[in-house]
């Protein structure tokens, strides 16, 4: 499996992830994808002594060809629920 893991401490209260974007890295430079128009905010709510999943991350890309070698063209971020997978 490949990927970050991010743990982070929050105050109590309301939060909104409001955009998204993916960095490529070809390897001769990154290629930056992000949405065109803003896309609906993802809630959640953040409860005192409690612990949130907000699920797996993911970004889905499309690939084209660049110089006759492939290459990244546009991506879109994908929410995977896996908390109760086994």
């Amino acid at each position: 499996m490949t990927g970050q893991y991010y743990v982070h401490e929050l105050p109590a209260g309301r939060y909104e992830v409001q955009t998204w974007s993916i960095v490529v890295n070809h390897g001769i430079g990154y290629l930056d994808v992000w949405p065109r128009t803003p896309p609906p905010p993802l809630a959640f709510d953040v409860v005192a002594g409690s612990v949130i999943y907000l699920g797996d991350l993911h970004g889905t890309l499309r690939f084209g060809k660049m110089l006759g070698f492939p290459r990244a063209e546009s991506g879109r971020p994908e929410v995977r629920d896996a908390a109760s997978a086994t």
